[in-house]
């Protein structure tokens, strides 16, 4: 999984939901597997510029790349699909609820700034092929 659509695929965990804050991923091949310990788990599937997630909480979704802009559609709700822009390290995104905020990634560090709610902004790390956020 390229690292763009790891960093959005972390961002839509935050922003979706809450709970899976504390997520633990591994890549194999061109599938993605996270878990947060606590029976929250989901399986992200990288197809060309498609990447197709399911969660244990039956939510189904895809990311669709085009240039500088990938477009994130929920399946189960449209208000949540969402729009993420690349300019050079941050990546600005606004969904269809009206959440906006700006994705920045330095070293293995990434930083998820909500522009509508501090407290939901976090910090994501790289550790080898896991991915831990807090």
């Amino acid at each position: 999984m390229n690292k763009r659509i790891t960093l959005i695929t972390l961002a839509v965990l935050l922003l979706s939901c809450n709970s899976f804050a504390d997520m633990r991923c591994r890549t194999v091949g061109q599938n993605t597997y996270c878990d947060d310990g606590n029976g929250n788990s989901a399986t992200y599937r990288q197809v060309g510029n498609n990447t197709y997630y399911e969660d244990s909480r039956g939510n189904r979704g895809s990311y669709r790349t085009v240039g500088n802009n990938t477009y994130y559609e929920d399946n189960n709700n449209s208000r949540n699909n969402a729009t993420y822009r690349n300019v050079g390290n941050n990546t600005y995104y606004n969904d269809n609820r009206g959440n906006r905020g700006t994705i920045r990634s330095v070293g293995n560090n990434t930083y998820y700034d909500d522009d509508n709610n501090r407290n939901r902004s976090s910090r994501c790390r790289t550790v080898g092929n896991n991915y831990y956020c807090d």
